[in-house]
């Protein structure tokens, strides 16, 4: 009996094209106000704020619209010592990334539309957060 390939995630790939543009634009002035720290999921208990963290989330059942088109979403989310700078910093995330055509490897360009804002909240410790959400159709290339 054959069995049916199973297709990769995009996220790897998207991870990939997504960080290799934030460094790219290092310059910019969201990449300088968080000081150049873009985590993965999770940042360093250790780093100094404000710092933003990214986020792919998992969407179930995957949402593809052809064996090579996915629809994805994406999170970023600034993390300070107070409300005014994450919201500022969140909005220049929102620079960087929305309306961009952004490639990478194994990855046909593509641009990202801007979603809901993430509710601007403190944590226990008084750290507050602020985030955007982005979304668009990736393609990969076979």
């Amino acid at each position: 009996m054959s069995r049916l390939p199973v297709r990769a995630s995009v996220r790897p790939k998207l991870r990939v094209a997504l960080t290799a543009w934030f460094a790219a634009h290092a310059d910019s002035p969201f990449a300088l106000g968080v000081g150049g720290r873009l985590a993965y999921l999770q940042a360093k208990r250790d780093w100094p704020k404000p710092y933003a963290v990214l986020a792919i989330p998992v969407a179930m059942p995957r949402d593809t619209i052809t064996e090579r088109i996915d629809t994805v979403s994406l999170q970023v989310m600034v993390f300070g010592a107070g409300s005014l700078q994450v919201e500022e910093l969140a909005g220049l995330a929102l620079d960087l990334f929305e309306g961009r055509v952004i490639s990478g490897p194994g990855l046909a360009p593509f641009e990202l539309s801007r979603g809901e804002d993430v509710p601007t909240l403190p944590d226990d410790d008084g750290v507050w957060q602020a985030g955007i959400q982005l979304s668009g159709l990736v393609e990969t290339i076979l």
